[in-house]
């Protein structure tokens, strides 16, 4: 099925990965910290003439980007997980956060 996608709708996304086959990435923490370093606001104004807005999401501008708190049907998915999956998934989606913009968030 061929189908058009309207422009507000296609998702832009660039992104670097690590390796979390890698025993220093394994850890959530770490990844939180690399995040952390990246000040996104100094990044968009000097180098995308502030273009680009921040992806909070591998699924922005779908249904399937998370928003606020699960539903009681995707809570009645996840219950039986509970113990498997990080608690943060039963609050309020996780977003990234806003640095100073000074380009020295360490």
């Amino acid at each position: 099925v061929k189908h058009e996608f309207p422009a507000d709708t296609v998702p832009a996304m660039q992104a670097t990965a690590v390796n979390q086959r890698r025993e220093q990435f394994r850890d959530p923490r770490v990844r939180q910290a690399i995040a952390l370093c990246f000040d996104f606001e100094w990044t968009r104004r000097n180098f995308f003439y502030g273009s680009y807005q921040r992806s909070q999401s591998c699924f922005e501008k779908s249904d399937f980007r998370a928003e606020g708190v699960p539903s009681p049907q995707e809570l009645t998915l996840l219950e039986p997980l509970r113990d498997q999956i990080p608690p943060e998934t039963f609050g309020e989606a996780v977003t990234q956060a806003v640095s100073n913009g000074s380009g020295r968030d360490r």
